[in-house]
């Protein structure tokens, strides 16, 4: 009879899907055949590459580079099999605790016998309720997969940013993170985290889910659209685009289905961009129960959740500005993130004094928060960091062409990042001073050595 995980990682490898591997806390201590641990190993490495980020090879190189797996197809799902092995794993475990409990009852030692069972039988009842408590002594081989993957020089664990400070320093967008942007009116809030959907879809070959309390989903695609072409936004907007140019997006729009298919042929990557307002799900669409009910549909593997400062409290079936609703509305989005364990981007607003708005629990649910202050005159976004749970990340600069080129432009000096906390929404002082340079990587060049394009009407803002 075949192996149990041999059938397992073949369905991995033909559904493309390794993230259920990692949903399922199934790691390499999981397979005991040396086959097994190849192909799994292999597979952990490839999918935490940092330009295949999330991809799952082909079958045909699987048997190339683990010369001596053999695969065992089957009409079971996937879903199957990991509950299999897991209960393979458990039951394993089960009988050797057995083993251990005799052996010491019938030696006398009755203390530690009673010990043993009850230190073991917590774990057990957690596999039985669901819960992911994870014991330091029994997962070491989670921590060495992490670490050998960061130390191999990947440095992602996560869905990559479009910005390689911010990516180096989180090692990407994690599941179960919650990542607040937030700033003034009118400084891009929304242009910037339609930039990090778009750069996940297009370079993690990630299903995305953009749900939009600000704008209709037909004024998200558009956006989606002019990002993914890098077009200016406003001749796109207004249907001036010059026939060439026109034609040239278009192609690219056009294609995208293609790209789909292809992806999902080569990496097993079934990526999708869906936008929704969640309007029809009537009782919980504009709460944090319509996201999750959307993001469980679309498999979402990141949400970005624009203008949450407008969304419904679940428990009292109210949309309020109020501090008590707004604090039970991002706690329960920190939760989503981590039940789905996904990252999830949320947008909102920055009071008067540039701190979060509305309510102290943003910022303590949040582990990243990344507030933009607009120079409107020299076309950039100043990104700072005024609480990131793990590292330390230093203000940076972005080029702001809606919708053309939101390209890095420079990372700031630890003296300069610092100043810029008490900048306005305008990149100036309290003295009135506009923001001068500085940092690395800055000049009329963005981080890539290109141009930006110059547009002469007004940014277009949100």
């Amino acid at each position: 009879m075949a192996s149990p995980e041999i059938i397992l990682l073949t369905k991995v490898v033909e559904d493309g899907n390794f993230k259920i591997l990692k949903d399922n806390e199934i790691d390499q201590s999981f397979f005991t055949t040396m086959e097994g641990r190849a192909v799994y190993t292999y597979l952990h490495q490839r999918f935490h590459d940092r330009d295949n980020w999330g991809s799952v090879p082909s079958m045909d190189l699987v048997r190339h580079v683990v010369r001596d797996f053999s695969p065992v197809h089957t009409s079971d799902s996937i879903e199957q099999l990991v509950r299999i092995v897991t209960e393979e794993r458990t039951r394993g475990e089960l009988l050797q605790l057995s083993d251990e409990i005799q052996e010491l009852a019938e030696d006398g030692s009755v203390e530690k016998a009673i010990h043993r069972l009850l230190t073991k039988s917590g774990k057990f009842a957690r596999v039985k309720s669901g819960t992911r408590d994870l014991d330091l002594a029994q997962h070491a081989g989670v921590i060495r997969e992490r670490y050998d993957v960061v130390r191999g020089g990947q440095g992602i664990i996560g869905i990559p940013t479009p910005w390689l400070p911010l990516t180096e320093e989180t090692l990407g967008w994690q599941p179960g993170q919650l990542i607040l942007i937030y700033g003034r009116p009118g400084t891009m809030k929304t242009w910037s985290a339609l930039n990090v959907a778009i750069h996940a879809y297009l370079h993690a070959n990630a299903r995305v889910l953009i749900y939009s309390r600000e704008m209709t989903e037909e004024e998200i695609l558009m956006r989606c659209a002019a990002l993914i072409a890098e077009v200016d936004y406003g001749p796109f907007r207004k249907g001036r685009l010059q026939p060439a140019m026109e034609e040239q997006v278009f192609d690219i729009l056009e294609g995208l289905v293609q790209d789909e298919e292809i992806i999902a042929e080569t990496t097993g990557l079934h990526k999708c961009l869906k936008v929704t307002t969640a309007a029809d799900l009537p009782r919980t669409g504009h709460t944090i129960e319509g996201i999750r009910a959307k993001a469980e549909e679309y498999k979402a593997d990141i949400v970005i959740a624009d203008g949450i400062y407008r969304m419904g409290d679940i428990r009292t079936g109210k949309q309020s500005i109020e501090w008590q609703s707004l604090t039970h509305v991002v706690q329960d989005l920190k939760e989503t993130a981590k039940q789905l364990r996904v990252p999830i981007i949320g947008v909102t607003q920055a009071n008067k004094q540039q701190d979060l708005a509305f309510a102290d629990a943003f910022l303590q649910e949040a582990d990243l928060t990344l507030r933009i202050i607009l120079n409107d005159e020299d076309h950039e976004l100043v990104w700072v960091c005024p609480k990131i749970r793990e590292g330390e990340l230093r203000a940076f600069t972005t080029h702001a062409y809606p919708a053309s080129n939101f390209h890095l432009k420079a990372e700031l000096d630890a003296e300069e990042a610092i100043r810029l906390k008490n900048l306005d929404d305008q990149g100036k002082d309290p003295k009135g001073q506009k923001k001068g340079g500085g940092g690395r990587g800055g000049g009329d060049k963005d981080a890539d050595g290109r141009n930006p394009p110059r547009v002469t009407q007004k940014a277009f803002r949100g």
